[in-house]
């Protein structure tokens, strides 16, 4: 599980990841975003960067806070857990 506002955001053109939706929360933005395939998730964003509905941004997540809970066969560190997460199961 990743925290919404763990989650940055940075528009590129060429990105899979569409903003769907934006609320104005007082102190920050709510984003949905939908992906190539879409799976839709959610992002939390101060207030002082607001970004359009329509616009691709490639998505990140702050690496000092990430906690990653492995499962038993799982033998990679948190940090290579989470470099290799997929939006979209590539298998379709």
């Amino acid at each position: 599980m990743i925290r919404q506002e763990e989650v940055l955001l940075e528009p590129d053109a060429a990105a899979t990841v569409v903003i769907r939706d934006r609320q104005f929360l007082g102190r920050e933005h709510c984003y949905c975003l939908i992906s190539r395939c879409g799976r839709e998730f959610h992002a939390r964003t101060t207030a002082g960067m607001p970004l359009s509905v329509g616009t691709r941004v490639q998505v990140s997540v702050v690496s000092s806070v990430l906690r990653v809970f492995p499962t038993i066969q799982d033998v990679e560190t948190p940090l290579q857990q989470a470099q290799s997460l997929q939006f979209c199961d590539r298998s379709r």
